[in-house]
């Protein structure tokens, strides 16, 4: 059982590590969109 507990934590370690990896390429995605919407001249946008 011991052993089943610890092969357990191993992969919520892999998973969260996998999440925040993906979290950080989402807010890179964001701040590249906002930076493009800033470049836009605000004519096109109205």
């Amino acid at each position: 059982m011991n052993l089943g507990f610890r092969v357990t934590r191993e992969f919520v370690k892999e998973l969260l590590g996998v999440l925040d990896e993906i979290i950080e390429e989402v807010r890179q995605k964001r701040e590249v969109v906002k930076k493009r919407l800033r470049k836009l001249p605000r004519e096109k946008l109205q």
